[in-house]
């Protein structure tokens, strides 16, 4: 997101920073309780998302859903664990388990 920032309006970098700050409300909120709660319109929420690379809202959502729930202690996501095609079953595994160390 950060990479977008300069290019958003201000209502966008309003959702932007609340996001940041406050990432579980999107995973917690629809989509009309988020933009009440940032007092901007549906659109625009939607606009947001599209403007950061997503389809729209609900695709927004479900990625930033995933992302909070694989990260674990050390702000890793299991989804950059790299696994090798030399890698048997067992050592994927420890690779997920260890969240991607």
């Amino acid at each position: 997101m950060a990479h977008f920032y300069q290019s958003l309006t201000k209502s966008e970098k309003k959702i932007a920073d609340t996001i940041l700050r406050s990432p579980d409300l999107v995973s917690q909120c629809s989509l009309s309780e988020i933009a009440k709660h940032l007092q901007v319109g549906e659109a625009t929420l939607v606009r947001f998302c599209r403007t950061i690379g997503f389809k729209g809202f609900s695709e927004f959502k479900l990625e930033l859903s995933i992302e909070l729930a694989t990260k674990d202690n050390q702000d890793e996501s299991i989804l950059e664990t790299e696994i090798m095609p030399s890698d048997d079953s067992l050592t994927i595994a420890q690779k997920i388990a260890n969240g991607g160390c």
